[in-house]
């Protein structure tokens, strides 16, 4: 089964920093450290592993990355120029 859009690093943690969506990172600290050890995988590897709806697709810009992490299982593609990430599990 594909992974799905799961949410993004604004609207996935609470004002103290936990994570509202369970299996993803348990706090904003969680996700800084496996951010560092995210591995960049391309476009086309990026499509065979993750199901992306065309309005989630057309709101994050064309100046963007694919990447993996492999401790969790999440597909995150990260939008240079807002700074934001999209998490798939």
């Amino acid at each position: 089964m594909k992974a799905t859009y799961v949410g993004n690093c604004i609207n996935s943690f609470d004002d103290s920093g936990e994570c509202l969506i369970a299996k993803l990172y348990s706090d904003t600290s969680n996700f800084a450290y496996h951010e560092e050890n995210y591995v960049c995988i391309d476009a086309n590897e990026f499509a065979a592993k993750v199901t992306l709806n065309a309005n989630l697709n057309s709101e994050i810009s064309s100046n963007r990355s694919y990447m993996f992490d492999a401790d969790n299982v999440i597909h995150i593609i990260y939008d240079i120029d807002t700074d934001i990430h999209y998490f798939f599990m």
